[in-house]
């Protein structure tokens, strides 16, 4: 964030509880939350001193300045809490408990309670609260997530567990505090109209959720069951208790009315000991910048009241029966609710006119009729409110955006007003076949979001202001693609729109790209010249996203003549994968002397809209000499299958428990109470006393890392650092010297082993085991196995005689050494590995294999492969290697190779076979032969599969149902089960009343065991809106089909998708007076709103509306693409019009035709706008 412009009239702080959760949305356990909530108080304090120690921009170096003591200290209620001390407007310092559990709720510790100290300006409050966001967000353990609504959807309410924001506004003055607390008491049903954010209960809505037309229909699901179930900290919802209008600061009348003492415990509170009106009714914001921006509304309440109070004007009271009746219907429905006016209306209208209009009567009807519904009613109070919010730079700032967009909806009709944060998560919930875990994990991702960038909001966009005020020209900023990731090059389109009537001239475009941290990417400049009344220009722009940044900004400000017309702000999140690691228990230190088991947790998280295939590796590494002790890959795991794929929006759970932590009960019931037993268990890492000397403790940590399927590391996380102990063996061994370096099969080693268990303290003896090991591959071999007493020294004689398994695989040699494992009580304690290594040799024995054969294929497709030869020598040549395939029919030879060199380790490459039709299996036999004798063969039976079953396909949902011009990429995956490649054509067909839209065919092949993704475009054709477009998909391999599949989509119209604007000289209207001969210049133009290209064929025509005689008529040829304005005449077209002796009316209109594979297909009217417009000439009297 930029300079401090945005400057309050009063100091400003916000409380906000914020939910803590397992992975599924549920509670966590009560132990492991005290432990979670002291590691984020202490974690956030240190993230917290290093960003004020080492500001990075002018608005962090003030508050730096205000800020001091940066603690974590017991407090009474809480426990340990994070405190500041923070220095006032008028130099006065004071503590502030910043972060910390909520102190009201007796034990229960699952609200975590964010604080902000009092600011005098908004960015400076936006810092704050979206900092403490971010920094616990940062530091919560694997498998814990943040929630921000009002209650837990899938939990049943308990007394007094809910989550709100608290607004504290500082007023000093007694008199202005009694205004302002009367003014805002008068909006409280507004502003609870604009925050509901608690649909859910246990799990379920208040009532049946249905979307008609694409429009939400739930009228019996409370918006905020918080308020409505939390009676007792909130309200009263009691008439004749409800808080009073004040004519003075009274708090024994106060706490008569209301029937409370304390009377802390309601709607809004201005008697609390810092001097502040505390308004306590709104649902925890589901965004930081709606918290911002609430706060910015209730200021310029703050500031109304005021100037009210400086000009003596009185400030109406609202009778607490109409309030309470509008605060339930706010509660209740949202701002779709109906608003009731008072019994005494009249009176109040005769008492405070200007106010009545304002406050229970229409704006748009001119104060005419009464307010009907609540949307109705936060608009006259935006307009109440317009100079004030003016005032404070906040009207076209991006601060007010989220609440401007659910009152007004956005210039892009993305998002359909009224609309609250409450009715987003019902049409969510409808989306997601009614699975609240799935609205619950839509929920923890947009909690992420927020946390990693201020601006990001669920009801994002630039609000459509035009009631409010009057912008001649709209701005908006759109994103190319719907996911963005990490390296990946990103484009955005700014539209700028001249909606006024008159030509604009000497306009400036800025926009400036920043990442998470304020840090400048980009900055452009667009000049426009001109733009005309109607036009719409487009400018891109373009940047490369980087690794570890998860959010962009891109800010985008108009202005004409240097004046700021209008800004718009976009938030685009950077898709990752994200893992985090801990260890299982608190620990400092682990002390290794034997195998030493490491538990750990590991969580993996995939929040992308796309599956991802993923390999995870988890290693403990000594920090300081960047060493892996050990590790573990996903890839060689049975439990590596839960990442390939880990679904969109998935996370998963891996945890590792050491012997002796599965039998602790308290750990499995952490485990259980954090993730409800949803954890895949696998083994732990392992550390060994011979690692390290025992004088050595390495900084440890667990880290873990993701890596995809090029191999490149997405996703790393680390756990704490804790130190690793070596304790040193206390049996000392000692290997002889081996004799000779190099062994035939059959002969024998000799040596000794030195054992020194003198300083063993156990009763129970050593168990020596000497091993030979191959430096080759896994090959081992046990020679002596015996027991040393303790407190004996000892020499042990060593023999073996080498036998001929040892050579495995045809090998003719290998490299092998002496280990010596020492084992107390079933434990390793030592191990000693001979540096010295010696040969075994197998002598003159051919050997023959067969390799690089897969043991299935499909028909007509060459067979390939290799025989590996060892040991040929010169006394076994010349020979001939045979190959034969045998079949039910008999036995034919393949190929004959002739040989007459020697091999010791060598491979020919057998020739291309001939598959044996209708044969559903073969054997392929290879052998060496020498003047009619074998000297070696080997054979490989080979199974013959039909297409169908050598691939697996996985074809990605396709919509049942499509908006016209819609582009839906189908993915499809095929995978080879096949150890050899197979080939085949890929055909897709897509025809909508008999017609073909699309039809083509790849030619594929696939690698053995290999996958490969085809994207398939599914267009909606515009001409078959209201019909049926079928999309068939075929695999064939000459005459045989190994899969086809057919779908049908219905394209149902939704909303236009194209316009038709009519551009004139004069301008067009439904009635023009004509005083003699008029010449007309008409620009017709048309708009594609398709998210494909489309060719189209533009019949423009103006004809009489009674004869239907044609006056003018003009046909293009267009190619249209998404937003960009096409005219259908490069020059204007003349139309003369003589004056009329009577009225004449006249159709103008655009007839557009589709290009289909060469036809024309006739657009329907129904989804284009303005395609037919009537004008009505008549004579000027």
């Amino acid at each position: 964030m930029s300079s401090s412009i945005f400057k309050l009239p009063f100091t400003h702080g916000i409380e906000s509880e914020v939910q803590i959760v397992n992975l599924k949305g549920r509670w966590i356990d009560g132990e492991k939350m005290i432990s979670i909530m002291g590691k984020i108080v202490h974690d956030v304090a240190d993230g917290l001193k290093a960003i004020l120690k080492d500001p990075q921009d002018e608005l962090v170096k003030r508050i730096s300045k205000k800020a001091s003591n940066v603690r974590v200290a017991p407090v009474e209620r809480r426990g340990e809490t994070l405190i500041i001390s923070y220095t006032l407007p008028d130099g006065k310092k004071i503590d502030v408990e910043l972060l910390g559990r909520d102190p009201h709720i007796g034990t229960i510790t699952w609200i975590l309670e964010i604080a902000t100290p009092p600011c005098d300006n908004l960015e400076e409050l936006a810092w704050w609260l979206h900092t403490l966001f971010k920094l616990s967000h940062d530091s919560l353990p694997a498998g814990v997530k943040l929630i921000t609504t009002g209650l837990n959807p899938l939990m049943e309410y308990q007394q007094g567990l809910s989550f709100g924001d608290h607004h504290h506004i500082g007023i000093p003055d007694t008199k202005l505090r009694i205004a302002v607390y009367n003014l805002i008491r008068a909006f409280i049903p507004h502003l609870i109209a604009l925050s509901v954010n608690s649909p859910f209960v246990n799990g379920r809505p208040t009532d049946a959720v249905m979307l008609k037309d694409g429009k939400l229909q739930a009228p019996g699901c409370v918006r905020s069951v918080r308020l409505q179930l939390n009676v007792r900290q909130l309200g009263p919802d009691d008439p004749q208790h409800y808080i009073p209008h004040l004519k003075s600061l009274d708090e024994e009348f106060f706490e008569k009315t209301i029937g409370r003492t304390p009377a802390r415990m309601c709607d809004m509170y201005p008697f609390t000991k810092y001097g502040t009106v505390e308004a306590r009714f709104f649902d925890c914001q589901i965004s930081v910048i709606r918290k911002i921006a609430l706060a910015a509304l209730l200021q310029a309440i703050a500031l109304k009241a005021k100037k009210l109070l400086e000009t003596k004007e009185e400030i109406p009271e609202i009778d607490s029966e109409t309030l309470i009746k509008n605060r339930r219907s706010a509660i209740r429905w949202g701002l779709t609710g109906p608003f009731f006016k008072p019994k005494d209306l009249e009176l109040i209208v005769k008492r405070h006119p200007d106010f009545a209009r304002m406050y229970f009567f229409d704006h748009k009807s001119g104060g005419k009729e009464p307010v009907k519904r609540l949307v109705d009613a936060v608009k006259n109070m935006f307009l109440f409110l317009r100079e004030e919010l003016e005032e404070l730079g906040v009207l076209k700032s991006e601060y007010l955006n989220p609440l401007l967009v659910s009152v007004y909806g956005d210039v892009a009709g993305k998002v359909t007003a009224p609309m609250t944060t409450a009715d987003y998560q019902l049409e969510k919930f409808f989306e997601f076949g009614e699975d609240i875990e799935s609205l619950s994990r839509e929920l923890q991702i947009i909690a992420d979001q927020t946390c990693n960038n201020i601006w990001s909001d669920p009801l994002s966009g630039t609000p459509n202001l035009q009631e409010i005020i009057m912008v001649p020209v709209s701005l908006e900023v759109a994103l190319d693609t719907p996911v963005v990731f990490e390296g990946q090059p990103v484009t955005c389109r700014v539209f700028v729109e001249n909606k006024g009537d008159e030509p604009l001239r000497d306009l400036t475009l800025r926009c400036i790209v920043t990442s998470q941290s304020g840090e400048e990417v980009l900055e452009e400049e667009f000049a426009l010249d001109l733009l005309e009344p109607g036009e719409k220009r487009v400018g891109e722009v373009e940047f490369e996203t980087e690794a570890g940044i998860s959010q962009y900004t891109l800010s985008a400000e108009l202005m004409i003549s240097s004046e700021l017309i209008t800004t718009d702000k976009l938030a685009i999140p950077v898709y990752r994968v994200n893992c985090k690691s801990d260890l299982i228990a608190q620990v400092d230190g682990v002390i290794v002397t034997g195998e030493t088991e490491i538990p750990f947790i590991v969580a993996v998280e995939n929040t992308t809209p796309q599956d991802m295939y993923l390999t995870l590796r988890v290693a403990v590494v000594d920090r300081d000499q960047k060493r892996e002790l050990d590790y573990v890959t996903s890839d060689v795991k049975p439990w590596g299958v839960y990442l390939k794929p880990i679904r969109a929006r998935d996370q998963v759970l891996f945890v590792a428990m050491s012997e002796e932590t599965a039998k602790l009960d308290w750990a499995k019931a952490v485990l259980e109470g954090q993730t409800e037993g949803s954890w895949i268990e696998i083994e732990p890492l392992v550390l060994k006393p011979w690692l390290y000397s025992s004088w050595i403790s390495p900084r440890c940590a667990i880290r873990a890392q993701l890596i995809d399927s090029s191999g490149r590391v997405i996703s790393e996380g680390w756990s704490r650092d804790f130190r690793v102990f070596f304790q040193g063996a206390m049996v000392s061994v000692e290997v002889g010297r081996i004799p000779k370096t190099t062994y035939n099969i059959g002969e024998t080693l000799e040596t000794t082993v030195m054992v020194d268990a003198s300083e063993l303290l156990s009763p129970t003896p050593v168990s020596i085991v000497v091993k030979a090991k191959s430096t080759t591959n896994n090959i081992e071999k046990k020679i002596l196995d015996m027991s040393v007493k303790p407190g004996v020294t000892t020499s042990i004689p060593v023999k073996w005689t080498i036998p001929s398994d040892v050579l495995k695989g045809g090998k003719d040699e290998d490299i092998m050494y002496l280990s010596v494992e020492v084992f107390h009580d079933g434990e390793l304690i030592n191990l000693i590995e001979t540096a010295a290594k010696f040969k075994v040799l197998r002598g003159p024995e051919v050997s023959l294999k067969i390799i690089s054969m897969p043991d299935a294929v499909t028909p007509e497709s060459p067979l390939t492969g290799k025989v590996a030869i060892r040991g040929l020598s010169s006394a076994l040549i010349p020979c001939n290697l045979i190959i034969e395939k045998v079949t039910q029919k008999g036995t034919e030879k393949a190929a004959e190779v002739p040989l007459s060199e020697p091999m010791i380790d060598s491979v020919v490459d057998i020739p291309p076979l001939d598959i044996p039709r209708d044969a559903e299996k073969f054997t392929v036999r290879a052998f060496l032969t020498r003047n009619g004798e074998k000297l070696a063969e080997d054979e490989l039976n080979v199974n013959v599969v039909r297409l169908k079953e050598a691939i697996s396909v996985f074809l990605n949902e396709i919509p049942e149902t499509m908006t016209p011009g819609a582009l839906h990429d189908a993915i499809i995956q095929l995978e080879n089960k096949l150890n050899t490649q197979i080939a085949f054509d890929f055909t897709y067909t897509e025809a909508a009343n008999n017609t073909i839209i699309l039809q083509e065919t790849i030619p594929v092949k696939i690698e053995a065991k290999d996958k490969v993704l085809v994207k398939i475009p599914v267009k909606a054709p515009l001409f078959a809106t209201d019909k049926e477009c079928k999309v068939k998909i075929e695999i064939k391999k000459g005459e045989e089909v190994g899969w086809v599949n057919e779908r049908h989509i219905r394209i149902e119209a939704v909303r236009p998708a194209i316009r038709v604007a009519y551009i004139s000289t004069p301008p067009l209207s439904e009635y023009i007076q004509v005083e003699k001969e008029l010449e007309l210049k008409i620009s017709p133009s048309v708009q594609s709103f398709a998210d494909y290209t489309l060719p189209v064929r533009a019949v423009f025509a103006i004809f009489e509306k009674k004869t239907k005689k044609v006056v003018m008529r003009k046909t293009a040829e267009l190619t249209l693409t998404k937003g960009k304005i096409e005219r259908i005449s490069y020059e204007p077209l003349t139309w003369k019009i003589l004056k009329p002796d009577k009225a004449e009316s006249y159709y103008l209109g655009v007839i557009l035709f589709e290009k289909v594979k060469g036809e024309l297909k006739e657009i329907p009217s129904k989804i284009v706008q303005n395609s037919l417009i009537t004008v009505t000439f008549t004579p000027k009297t």
